[in-house]
């Protein structure tokens, strides 16, 4: 069995360079946060679950269909969390613009994948990339303070070319990420 999920890597150097930026002044708040590593950033479509080499054979297959989608370009802008900036969990950068494009390929996948293919679409879909996860809520006006100057940042353009099947497998350090399958969209 493989843990996996369905994403937009955060490839553009310049973008990654700034979610870093704010990563260290996150770190420097010397708060509990589990901040992602650099080489994991990524909007996450579909978290899959735990797949058997079947399922994954299905899954590749179904995804398929996306290289007709055109690449696309995202504005990536704005530090928020989840479930408010009062009490931060899951820290994150916001998509403020052609999010709608981002819908269409999540929305491609869900029709792709029908009723043969098991997933979890835990809560409504919310484009985001995760920057960190709070570990145990602590009443810290600085991080609240932090994140409240944060929410209207600009990140600059991601260009969207291609959406790819990810295994995740959970270590002590951090989950290490695999790309099993990549499918490039249309340009």
């Amino acid at each position: 069995m493989v843990r996996c999920f369905i994403s937009i890597d955060v490839t553009d150097k310049e973008v990654r360079n700034k979610i870093m930026t704010v990563q260290n002044k996150l770190a420097s708040l010397n708060i509990p946060i589990k901040l992602v590593e650099p080489q994991n950033l990524h909007i996450t479509l579909i978290f899959l679950g735990e797949k058997n080499n079947e399922e994954i054979k299905l899954i590749k297959e179904r995804m398929k269909p996306l290289s007709d989608i055109k690449s696309f370009i995202v504005k990536l802008s704005g530090v928020g969390a989840f479930p408010n900036m009062k009490k931060p969990r899951v820290i994150w950068v916001g998509v403020s613009e052609n999010n709608e494009k981002i819908r269409e390929v999540y929305n491609a996948l869900l029709s792709s994948f029908g009723k043969d293919i098991n997933y979890d679409l835990g809560k409504e879909f919310t484009s985001h990339i995760t920057l960190g996860r709070v570990k145990r809520f602590v009443k810290e006006k600085s991080l609240v303070s932090a994140l409240l100057t944060l929410k209207n940042m600009d990140f600059g353009p991601l260009e969207v070319n291609e959406i790819k099947l990810k295994k995740s497998v959970l270590t002590p350090k951090g989950p290490v990420y695999e790309t099993l399958f990549s499918v490039k969209l249309a340009s």
